[in-house]
């Protein structure tokens, strides 16, 4: 029956999914969890946070994961009154708090805009792994605090753990959003010479976008035509976007370009190009785009 009412919710079934579980007498943390998760995978934070309540009445005490998986519907909802009660409930439970419990948190109170409560929840455990580490630091990339970022991953090196892909995407995030070139190029660099991580197009994108912010376009194209791959479409909007607000006519049309050949009908660059068009560069969308492409554009504004 828990391998039934588990199909239910995984498949996203929640109708039959609680009809199974309404048929049980005797329901175990198990069962009780399978719902659970069910209803916080479909983002029916109400619904789970009913539930763990119901379950802690008829006296199932809820394990790590129920609280966890109340705590992500929480936070993809941003209900902050409800995540407060979860994290008093797992600390009157006597659960122990581990690595994995307070990234949960550090991202619930991030995402609801509470960066001290985040933090503080960091700070409740000694023993960090990747992942907690890796959570505040994403978690002040969200908020703009470039400098408490680099701080932290400082003492994460210093503590011995070794950072993954996750955790450098966090840093250039921070830095990006902080406007900290240097610092955000510096430890490209450094983590690119030491190979610690191995770039993805995700760390290009980031790079290339902390280089758009700071103005250095040129410096962004060289980036993109050095990559050990295809730039995407992403990579060649965020050049684009910034030559246009830079006023760079002959750097946005040859990513214009390149955009429109990756992906012809791409609705965004069909704005910026008008946006372009708008400010007396006309001469570069004509170039750029067809007779068919002015129409949608046409459209679009309409629209």
């Amino acid at each position: 029956m828990n391998s039934l009412l588990d199909m239910y919710a995984k498949c996203g079934c929640m109708d039959d999914g609680f009809q199974v579980f309404s048929r049980f007498h005797d329901k175990d943390v198990v069962t009780w969890t399978t719902i659970i998760s069910g209803y916080a995978r479909q983002g029916l934070d109400d619904k789970a946070f009913q539930l763990l309540e119901e379950m802690r009445r008829e006296g199932v005490n809820p394990d790590k994961f129920a609280f966890m998986c109340v705590l992500k519907a929480c936070a993809s909802v941003k209900s902050l009154e409800k995540g407060r009660l979860i994290h008093v409930y797992v600390v009157q439970s006597g659960l122990e708090l581990d690595a994995f419990m307070v990234s949960t948190l550090v991202d619930f109170y991030s995402k609801c805009g509470h960066l001290t409560d985040a933090r503080h929840a960091f700070d409740s455990i000694i023993d960090h792994d990747v992942v907690s580490w890796t959570a505040m630091l994403v978690a002040y990339a969200k908020h703009g605090c470039g400098q408490e970022a680099l701080e932290l991953m400082g003492k994460m090196l210093d503590s011995g753990v070794k950072l993954n892909h996750v955790t450098l995407l966090g840093v250039l995030s921070a830095c990006s959003h902080s406007g900290m070139l240097e610092e955000g190029q510096y430890m490209f660099d450094i983590m690119k010479q030491k190979s610690m991580v191995t770039k993805t197009a995700e760390h290009y994108a980031c790079m290339i976008d902390l280089l758009t912010r700071a103005g250095c376009l040129e410096a962004a194209e060289q980036l993109l035509t050095d990559l050990p791959f295809e730039p995407n479409v992403s990579m060649w909007l965020a050049l684009l976007r910034s030559c246009i607000i830079c006023g760079n006519r002959d750097l946005a049309k040859h990513a214009a370009e390149h955009v429109l050949k990756l992906e012809p009908g791409n609705e965004v660059a069909f704005v910026l190009l008008s946006n372009v068009c708008a400010n007396g560069a006309s001469g570069i969308a004509c170039d750029v785009m067809q007779d068919d492409d002015w129409l949608s554009v046409n459209q679009l504004q309409v629209g």
